[in-house]
């Protein structure tokens, strides 16, 4: 199928967002503290937050 018949015409660029892995912390099988596991949640959540807004100010 012909890019234009898909309503691809013009469209030549792609971008990729790079997301790192999350804190061993977080995994369902961690053994740690609550109060580890809840600032591994917090540093997660502020830098998921960070690379959304900077995703959208491409």
């Amino acid at each position: 199928m012909p890019i234009a018949a898909c309503g691809m015409a013009g469209v030549n660029q792609m971008q990729s967002l790079t997301l790192p892995w999350p804190s061993k912390d977080l995994s369902p099988n961690a053994r740690v503290h609550w109060t580890r596991r809840s600032k591994a949640v917090k540093h997660n959540e502020s830098q998921r937050k960070d690379r959304i807004a900077a995703s959208e100010g491409l």
